[in-house]
């Protein structure tokens, strides 16, 4: 009797269960890789399991071995061979580094399997599992289970993709990538209730740009547009880790510092108004597109996001008034 009998198929379709489970559980890639690989590695199923998918900020994958391991991140080329994913069906894999890599987790026969993720428009990721007993080829059973599972974790990653899609939709502005004013509303609100319950320093920006009527109507309206999407990306360039940059009217921008007094804001402002003083903006000449920025700090300008708000427009008028490409906090 072939001994990959042991590994029943009701044991294998248990484990799918529980996977098709947790892709239906609301959480990001590494939730994701914790539920399906908890359940793909558990008796009569996998032995070991690793989610290979490209993902931003370049993190690699994630790994699990063993009946009760945690599922860990793993780094290219430390904990799993380096394999070149290919579209189709699930495959055998075979040479060194699949042994050396199967020897880190059993010392008895095994075979791995590799199942690739097809996703159009896509990189493609993919999942290597490991069985128990030696194999030249692969039964019918763990095709299934290889191939399903994988659909399983494209379904999951689909399902992430798409919800963050619809969060940039439901809180950007289309134009310039800044958040948009519905969200500004509620993001400054929870960093005031934040700053109040931990009493550390809340500051916010508000900018203008200068002399945009004169620009629209020199090169129009939609090159003045065009203006705004690329001030927006040089403000964000010039902003430290943690700020937020959203859009509040017109041509008009608000800077969310979460722990940073008047003093640090009038810092960051400075080197956002000089980036944007020495940018080159096109159909523009150097240092003529210039922006002027009004600064406010809670709880001295105010203890709610209407009153900081305010506070901060009526500073940005007086930057205006006295000069504009110029700082001036609110008193």
């Amino acid at each position: 009797m072939d001994p990959r009998k042991a590994s029943t198929e009701a044991q294998f379709m248990d484990a799918l269960a529980l996977a098709s489970a947790a892709t239906l559980e609301v959480g990001g890639r590494d939730a994701l890789a914790q539920g399906l690989l908890s359940a793909a590695v558990r008796p009569g199923a996998a032995i070991a399991c690793a989610l290979l998918t490209p993902a931003p900020g370049g993190s690699p994958g994630w790994l699990k071995s063993g009946f009760g391991s945690s599922v860990i991140r793993i780094r290219p080329g430390s904990d799993l061979p380096r394999l070149r994913t290919q579209r189709g069906a699930p495959r055998l894999l075979e040479g060194p580094q699949a042994s050396e890599w199967i020897s880190r987790f059993t010392s008895h026969p095994a075979h791995a399997v590799e199942a690739p993720l097809h996703s159009r428009g896509h990189r493609p990721g993919s999942l290597v599992l490991v069985f128990q007993h030696a194999a030249a080829c692969l039964s019918d059973t763990e095709k299934r289970f290889s191939s399903t599972l994988a659909d399983l974790a494209l379904l999951g990653l689909e399902r992430i993709r798409s919800a963050r899609r619809l969060q940039q939709v439901a809180t950007r502005d289309d134009l310039t990538d800044a958040l948009n004013f519905r969200f500004l509303k509620t993001a400054l609100r929870k960093e005031i209730e934040s700053a109040g319950r931990t009493q550390l320093p809340l500051s916010i920006i508000m900018l203008d740009v200068d002399h945009l009527k004169r620009y629209n109507e020199r090169f129009g309206h939609i090159r003045g547009s065009e203006l705004l999407r690329d001030l927006s990306k040089v403000v964000l360039q010039g902003l430290p880790r943690g700020c937020k940059l959203a859009k509040y009217g017109g041509d008009e921008f608000v800077i969310i510092l979460p722990g940073r007094g008047r003093e640090e804001a009038l810092e960051v402002g400075e080197v956002v108004r000089q980036r944007v003083a020495g940018h080159a903006f096109e159909l523009a000449e150097p240092g003529e597109v210039t922006a002027s920025f009004g600064v406010a700090a809670f709880p001295d300008n105010g203890v709610t996001s209407r009153d900081l708000l305010e506070a901060a427009d009526r500073a940005l008028f007086w930057a205006k008034n006295s000069g504009r490409n110029r700082l001036q906090l609110a008193v």
